[in-house]
């Protein structure tokens, strides 16, 4: 390394402008000698002659960082310095000749070479400074002006044997710093190198360079313009007198005196301030002690002489007062009139008192009324509000709070600050003084003052309060108890409430202050109770899970939804008692798989653990007349775990009919499993015409259970408002959703002990979905509908999953066929290309404007119908074409692999929801000579049982099924391999329809193969269902309907073309 290449700004980043500019004047001057550089330790070394040789050492880091020191005073201040400064510009230059006396290659690590170079005999200063520099310091009082007060300016005077005036004060304690030459005298200079200076004087000079820069930078009155003087500013006065006290100096005051010597007092002095009682009974303060002394305003000092006695605030806040109502003070004792005496003695003695000590002549004392002071405070209520009087009294004197006199010439000595304080507290209470009393009026600040307030002040005062006022304090904290039962018969729980300290006829009116968020609340006796005591937090926070309203308090108890019970049990846990059977009833709804019900003995089934645990489950609840939804994934046997319950309920005595209500398609599929698991009971569908359905209601001896369709029961359901059931069962329980629909408000009309839902998706969509389905199954379970729907996803997962038994064929048959799912796609066909290009363009421009005419809802159904007529010239366009003669990409697949299916002896179910496209289907397989099962809303109820088992009896290779018709209720595990044709918005419908091949019973692996049209909408949905499946997965399982939730964004999405034109 030969140079560093360093700037000029970086240099004076290091060292500083000052000493940049004098580094570059002694570089100029060639003042830089024997510089070296020593790569061992990456080390410049350099002699900078000055007032003497000083040694500069510039170490080099990894980084380029640089460290550098010098043996000069400077640095020993400033940690940089001129010297280093010259260096640093030496080395930075590219003809820079230097040495290398250290061999390149070394076995000691840098660190210990520099101790050595640090610590070798050649680095230690060669002279030292020993010729002391006295300084004196000449203390100058003047009086500024404006204001006339005092303030103090310093000059100074310096030598060896005698000390000579510094004709510019800042340049010389400007050299002292920057350990520069300074001329006192023609004869005289200040050498640093030779001159020492005591470190109290130093301590002294960095004083006044810090008054110069403070004058500087602030200006104003602390300022001086001579060169020989500073000013001391406020701030430094006490540094600088413990300082100079003990140095040279000479302090002359305004008079002319002078003082060479000064003693800091911490104490106050005891200076005597007298007052008399004059001949004509007035009085006379006398003021000529305190007069003596001298007062420097801005330093906050009292000066007698030479003794300096420094003040508080608020001493100097006081004597500045009285010099500014005094400014000449012409006379040293005032007379005071014996009526205003009174008032002299309550504002003026306290503050004197903190200035000196107070004596009274004899006649004085007497004169002056010096009882304690006694405060009596009297609090009273009106209108709600309290109201209070306050009299200081002194032996037989009163005085109200803005009360300055007696009402006689009787002179007396008030305690103000007392007075004061007491005033203070009642106004941060609240109080507001109107016509004369303390008012407070906030129904908070009223209990906070009779609670906190009061107690404090009845201990300093004498205190009187009326009756009302009294009967606001509480003899007891109130607690809030509870108890909490069950009625097995309803499944209502009872919560019972008293609270220790209230009336029990007053409970009730508490607990809806609680409801309706009051803060406090007044007993009919006059106890005022504060309302967010800890007491009554699980109260309001049950009052928040369940909703309460007023109306829900009847008599100190509340009745609830037993499906509330674990709320109830989580909340209520302090001051609660619960009887043994809703203690029993928490437990068996925690734990259902730890109840032993035992299984009918008709039944003809052997269920599987998990299915147990289901028929369990239904009895738990039954037990209680608690309802529940069963949502087992499709194809775990939902049918026959119910259908075991009710066979278990029909055992008992005097039993009443079961309702079973499915869709139409499914009722004689529920006859049939009847028949075959529980043959004992006999089962009736209600079907037919109106007055078939009616004889079939009234016939005699009832059947024990009645199967009906939902479209049947909406139409029937003024015959069954009159029939009581035992249990009433919704298969497929999603179809009431919506709770608008007749349908919906249909099931909510049926009388029935026990209720529950059968589905594999209880919720497709909204929260409001799941709401619709516990109204029927549970009403009132779940509170208003608004509020639930607001409710935080994880608090409804807490308080349905009890009621929701849900299991997976992945959790509870690991030995059930693996299923496969892929997705095969297809092109399409010319003429399919041009068709879709031109409805996609229009399609394009309906949608642009239903967005920019603010439309966008309710132009969904539109938009709906359009992207319908994309999706089937997907599958084909002669779904809606007259007279298309073209081909279809996806039917020739479809085609192709039928006739690889049938090669390797597959069997097969196609599913579309469109059903002219499985009618076109149908046509090709005849064409090809293929027979097929075919199914769609026209199929009569008993034909698709009957075949579904003649499918599952190996008849048949292929079965066509609408999607809406046949994704449920349907067993065809004689199939092992799924097609869904076409896309369906709802992914939980498809899951239906492949729940129809893999399912229990079912022996092989399940394909699950989706048709997609590449490039087209088809793609797009697919995507989206992968997307949509948050609210759902939440709680059960996917199944949310896309279009509904669709943003503007994702229907452009949906539109983009991303095919070859």
């Amino acid at each position: 390394m030969s140079y560093i290449y360093l700037e000029s700004q970086d240099i004076i980043k290091m060292t500083g402008t000052r000493f940049y500019k004098r580094g570059l004047d002694y570089y100029n001057k060639g003042r830089v000698n024997q510089l070296s550089y020593n790569s061992s330790i990456q080390s410049w070394s350099a002699t900078v002659k000055g007032a003497e040789n000083y040694q500069v050492r510039i170490f080099v880091f990894e980084d380029d960082d640089l460290e550098a020191t010098c043996h000069c005073p400077a640095y020993e201040t400033h940690y940089t310095c001129k010297h280093i400064a010259a260096v640093l510009l030496a080395i930075s230059q590219p003809n820079t000749q230097k040495q290398d006396p250290v061999e390149k290659r070394t076995d000691t690590d840098p660190f210990p070479l520099r101790m050595i170079e640090a610590f070798s005999p050649h680095n230690a200063k060669k002279t030292k400074a020993d010729t002391p520099l006295l300084i004196h310091y000449h203390i100058k009082e003047t009086k500024q002006p404006v204001g006339q007060d005092l303030l103090y300016n310093v000059s100074l005077k310096a030598g060896e044997s005698n000390v000579y005036i510094i004709k510019d004060i800042k340049q010389f304690i400007e050299s002292v710093i920057d350990q520069n030459d300074y001329s006192i005298t023609q004869n005289l200079h200040y050498h640093p190198s030779q001159h020492v200076i005591n470190n109290v004087d130093l301590q002294l000079i960095r004083l006044l360079q810090e008054a110069i820069v403070h004058a500087h930078l602030y200006g104003g009155e602390y300022t001086t313009y001579s060169k020989r003087d500073i000013l001391i500013p406020p701030f430094l006065i006490d540094s600088f007198l413990d300082s100079v006290q003990y140095q040279s100096f000479d302090l002359t005051k305004e008079d002319g005196t002078v003082w060479s010597s000064i003693t800091l007092q911490s104490e106050s002095p005891q200076i005597p301030i007298r007052i008399n009682e004059s001949d004509n009974r007035d009085f006379e303060i006398d003021f000529s002690d305190l007069f003596d002394y001298q007062f420097l305003t801005h330093y906050h000092y009292l000066v007698d002489q030479n003794h300096f006695y420094k003040l508080s605030n608020e001493q100097s806040q006081s004597l500045k007062q009285i010099r500014d109502i005094l400014p000449y003070r012409q006379k040293k004792s005032y007379q005071i009139g014996r009526h205003n005496m009174t008032q002299f003695l309550s504002f003026v003695t306290p503050k004197l008192e903190t200035l000196g000590e107070l004596t009274y002549s004899d006649a004085a004392s007497r004169a002056i009324l010096s009882d304690e002071l006694q405060v009596e405070l009297y609090i009273e209520e009106n209108k709600q509000a309290l109201t209070a009087s306050v009299d200081f009294v002194y032996g037989d004197k009163r005085f109200g709070p803005n009360q300055t006199r007696s009402g006689s010439d009787a002179v007396v000595k008030r305690d103000i600050s007392t007075e004061n304080a007491l005033i203070d507290r009642l106004k941060s209470a609240g109080f507001k003084w109107i016509h004369g009393r303390f008012h407070l009026f906030q129904v908070e600040a009223i209990y906070t003052f009779v609670h906190d307030v009061l107690p404090g002040l009845m201990n300093d005062c004498t205190v009187y309060l009326s009756e009302s006022v009294e009967n606001l304090q509480l003899d007891q904290e109130p607690t809030l108890k509870s108890s909490v039962s069950v009625n097995n018969e309803t499944g209502m729980l009872s919560i019972d409430f008293d609270i220790d300290g209230i009336s029990h006829d007053e409970v009730d009116e508490l607990l809806k202050a609680l409801i309706e968020k009051q803060q406090f609340y007044r007993t009919k006796k006059g106890p005022l109770i504060k309302l967010d005591d800890d007491s009554f937090e699980q109260f309001k926070e049950l009052a928040d899970r369940v909703k309460l309203k007023k109306q829900d308090i009847e008599r100190n108890q509340l009745t609830l939804h037993g499906a509330r019970s674990l709320e109830v049990n989580q909340v209520l846990t302090d001051q609660t008692e619960y009887t043994e059977a809703f203690s029993q009833l928490v437990e068996d709804i925690q734990q259902p798989e730890h109840v032993n019900y035992a299984l009918p003995k008709s039944l003809n089934a052997e269920l599987r653990d998990y299915q147990m645990t289901g028929y369990q489950w239904f009895n738990v609840l039954a037990k209680y007349n608690l309802g529940g939804i069963l949502a087992d994934e499709m194809g775990l046997g939902k049918t026959v775990q119910a259908i075991s319950f009710i066979l278990s309920e029909k055992q008992k005595e005097n039993h009443l009919p079961a309702l079973i209500v499915a869709p139409a398609s499914l009722t004689f599929n529920w006859k049939k499993e009847f028949e075959k698991f529980a043959p004992t009971l006999s089962t009736d569908v209600i079907s037919g015409s109106k007055n078939e359905r009616r004889k079939k209601l009234s016939q005699d001896p009832l059947p024990d259970v009645w199967i009906t369709s939902y479209p049947s029961l909406r139409q029937d359901i003024e015959l069954y408002q009159n029939q009581l059931f035992d249990q009433f069962i919704l298969d497929e329980a999603q179809v009431i959703k919506n709770h608008l629909t007749q349908t919906a408000k249909a099931t909510r009309k049926i009388t029935a002990k026990q209720r529950f839902a059968l589905s594999g998706t209880p919720i497709e969509n909204r929260l409001d979905e799941l709401w619709s389905i516990f109204e029927t199954i549970s009403p009132g379970f779940l509170g208003p509908k608004q509020a639930f729907i607001k409710e935080d996803i994880n608090d409804v997962k807490l308080r349905t999953r009890p009621f929701i038994l849900r299991r997976l064929k992945t959790d509870v048959l690991p030995d059930l066929p693996e299923r496969i799912e892929f997705e095969q796609y297809a092109e399409l066909t010319k003429e399919q290309k041009q068709l879709y290009i031109g409805y996609l363009n229009r399609i394009e421009q309906q949608i642009n404007e239903v967005i920019e005419s603010d439309q966008f809802e309710k132009g969904k159904l539109e938009i709906l119908a359009g992207l319908t007529r994309l999706r089937q010239i997907c599958c084909h366009p002669s779904l809606f074409v007259e007279n298309y003669e073209g081909e279809s990409g996806k039917l020739n697949l479809l085609m192709t692999m039928i006739d690889q299916l049938r090669e390797q002896n597959r069997r097969v179910l196609i599913f579309s929801q469109f059903s002219s496209m499985l009618q076109i289907i149908d046509q090709q397989l005849k064409d090809d000579h293929i027979s097929s099962f075919y199914l769609d809303g026209q199929t009569p109820s008993e034909k698709r049982v009957q075949m579904a088992e003649a499918f599952n009896s190996g008849e048949k290779e292929i079965f066509l099924i609408s999607l809406k018709a046949g994704g449920t209720g349907l067993n065809l595990t004689g199939a092992d391999t799924v097609i869904l044709f076409d896309l369906w918005w709802n992914p939980a419908v498809e899951a239906q329809a492949a729940g129809r091949a893999h399912r229990i019973g079912q022996q092989n692996k399940v394909e699950v193969i989706r048709l997609i049209t590449e490039g087209t909408i088809e793609e797009k949905i697919f995507n989206l269902q992968q997307k949509k499946r948050e609210l759902v997965d939440e709680i059960l399982e996917p199944g949310e309907t896309l279009l509904s939730s669709l943003s503007k964004d994702e229907l452009k999405e949906l539109i983009q073309l991303n095919i070859d034109e």
